[in-house]
């Protein structure tokens, strides 16, 4: 469960920006928080903000800090990640923490990184325990290549080898010889070769899953891979496949009607493969490589193509594909996944996020609303805390839906608007700072700019100096 995310210099957020997920104390709607022990946390957020404030940049934020762990290959650098309106920024690093709970502990883990060259600069996992931290590793640069930052010469390729790092833990082993083994696996990361790999990424391979000593790299990383994030026009999660449990179709297909889309029921089709790739045009290889890809490691895969929606997985070392189509109650007609609306479709691409809530994940969804009716969206956000009582799950949302500020459905502390600096950076003011009465109507405010957030919209302005200037 996310407690609170910390990151500075991301593309357009320049100085350090903390997103808290802590409740304040008020108790209005209080069955949408998480409770543990004596500390109450919030299970949503929804951030709104004008066009290009920087909401879509916070969610990109958290999703480029998970992939530096969740994904296989290292990371090699990419300059225009860095915020870029200012000389000290472009090569600096950039910076991320995750606070977070798993189970009853809870840790905070934080990573810089060179944009440059890929270089991990500093990185470090922390056990906190009753406001005390334990080192579970700190890993950073010695001080003679950290001072040469950014690096170009010599590259780390001619120092493989080389202990560039220095690196440390408070973990103690009883067993002596398993004592050793750790230190010596902790100790290869001071090398060259780990400079763009992170250490959480590589050492839950190497270590026992089964010694408690180690649980808190295997909940960090447990964690990062359970950090969902869905874009505006991404599809989460595979339907056909939830659809096969019964009690999971009935509740997805009472969603679905519930929200007025007509659909009363999902079926699905096998359709023939072979058939199928043959009509992919000209990207056919590249396609088809992707899916034998996504199905090597993942078992199944998805596809939507010329309007339909399809599923494939393994069954006997022989592809199966399956069509997902929608009826609507009359006669024995059957729609194709391109034949709904955008909306409808949106509905479908979010509604299996309620079967996986008891994963106590945490979802980021770009542009909840989307294609959405005002009400679909508020519905959706009333269903997923009630789906979502009793688990960890929790959902952070971007929004230009300026209906939804209503206290009536959300909390103050919900509630983020995006605005941009002088010097046209990000930063994020929750609503609990304006100290909002609770009768009060956000969405008049807030269009007349008190929050700010909303677009500075000059086109007469515009239109008039362009004028000038041609009578000139």
């Amino acid at each position: 469960m996310l407690l609170r995310f910390t990151f500075e210099n991301f593309l357009s957020f320049k100085d350090r920006t903390i997103f808290n997920m802590v409740a304040a104390k008020n108790t209005i709607h209080d069955d949408h928080l998480i409770r543990i022990n004596d500390r109450r946390y919030n299970r949503a957020a929804f951030i709104f903000g004008a066009n290009a404030s920087g909401k879509s940049n916070f969610l990109r934020a958290a999703q480029f800090a998970a992939s530096l762990i969740n994904d296989k290959e290292p990371f090699h650098g990419d300059p225009s990640l860095a915020f870029r309106l200012e000389e000290s920024t472009r090569t600096a690093p950039g910076f991320f923490q995750f606070d977070f709970r798993e189970g009853n502990r809870q840790y905070a883990y934080w990573i810089l990184v060179s944009y440059f060259d890929g270089t991990i600069v500093e990185e470090g996992l922390a056990e906190i325990t009753n406001q005390k931290e334990k080192n579970i590793f700190h890993r950073g640069l010695k001080e003679e290549y950290a001072a040469k930052r950014p690096i170009r010469a010599p590259s780390f390729e001619s120092l493989q080898g080389a202990p560039i790092y220095e690196i440390e833990s408070d973990i103690t082993l009883l067993d002596k010889d398993k004592q050793a083994i750790f230190d010596l696996v902790l100790s290869s990361y001071r090398q060259a070769e780990y400079s763009n790999i992170p250490v959480l990424r590589d050492i839950v391979a190497k270590l026992d899953l089964t010694n408690p000593d180690f649980r808190a790299f295997f909940d960090a990383y447990d964690f990062m891979r359970k950090l969902t994030f869905i874009g505006p026009n991404s599809v989460y999660g595979s339907p056909l496949l939830l659809l096969q449990d019964k009690l999971t179709k009935k509740r997805i297909e009472a969603l679905l009607n519930g929200m007025d889309t007509g659909i009363e029921s999902i079926e699905s089709r096998q359709v023939d493969v072979k058939l199928l790739f043959n009509t992919l045009g000209p990207n056919k290889a590249d396609i088809v490589n992707n899916i034998m890809s996504q199905l090597r490691s993942h078992y199944t895969t998805m596809l939507i193509y010329n309007g339909g929606f399809y599923q494939f997985h393994i069954q006997n070392n022989e592809i199966i594909g399956e069509e997902m189509l929608f009826s609507h109650g009359e006669g024995n007609a059957l729609f194709e996944y391109g034949e709904e609306s955008d909306g409808t479709r949106r509905l479908v691409a979010l509604l299996p996020i309620y079967a996986h809530l008891g994963s106590n994940a945490t979802y980021f969804i770009d542009e909840l609303d989307q294609s959405l009716h005002t009400q679909a969206v508020a519905e959706f956000i009333k269903q997923f805390y009630e789906v979502a009582a009793g688990t960890t799950s929790q959902l952070i949302a971007t929004t230009h839906d300026a209906n939804l500020l209503d206290l009536n459905l959300l909390r103050q502390d919900e509630i983020y608007f995006m605005q941009r600096k002088a010097d046209k950076s990000s930063y994020a003011v929750p609503l609990s700072d304006f100290r909002a009465r609770p009768d009060k109507r956000l969405i008049k405010d807030y269009l007349v700019g008190r929050y700010g957030g909303i677009p500075s919209i000059n086109i007469d302005e515009v239109i008039d100096d362009i004028e000038r200037s041609r009578a000139n």
